[in-house]
């Protein structure tokens, strides 16, 4: 027996090599890698019934890991550069970044409470990151996310 396909989406000129679901499963968010002199790094953001397209999110190096909160309001993006990018939702913006490995990062996940990001990368490492933290630090930056 084989999965049913519900839809093929077309449009991308890039090869995905990250996708994430929102919580309620109505976007779909996918990223590739980067290409000095063809395409740099984007987040693209999709209607996953549609396939309609929501915008796409800049990131200056290859997109190689997306994760979705599970309360859908931050989409933590990983990359080729070394970096993890915040971006809240649904406004789209940035919210914070930093670099947080020292070989790209592989796979992001957030744990059920939301109030942890882990990130794996191909150096070997397996980091957990506070985000109540960048919360708190956001705020003091005069930044509100609401988390719970």
């Amino acid at each position: 027996m084989t999965g049913q396909l519900l839809h093929t989406l077309h449009g991308s000129t890039i090869p995905a090599s990250a996708l994430a679901f929102s919580p309620d499963s109505r976007l779909l968010f996918f990223g590739g890698l980067a290409f000095p002199g063809f395409y740099g790094g984007h987040v693209y953001v999709v209607d996953s019934q549609t396939g309609t397209d929501q915008g796409k999110l800049e990131t200056p190096g290859g997109v190689t890991a997306l994760a979705v909160s599970p309360d859908g309001k931050i989409l933590a993006s990983g990359g080729d550069d070394q970096t993890i990018h915040l971006w809240s939702l649904p406004e789209k913006t940035e919210l914070a970044s930093w670099k947080a490995h020292d070989s790209r990062v592989l796979v992001l996940t957030f744990s059920p409470d939301n109030r942890s990001l882990v990130s794996g990368s191909a150096d070997g490492t397996i980091r957990i990151w506070d985000v109540h933290f960048i919360k708190a630090g956001l705020a003091k930056l005069g930044f509100e996310l609401a988390m719970t």
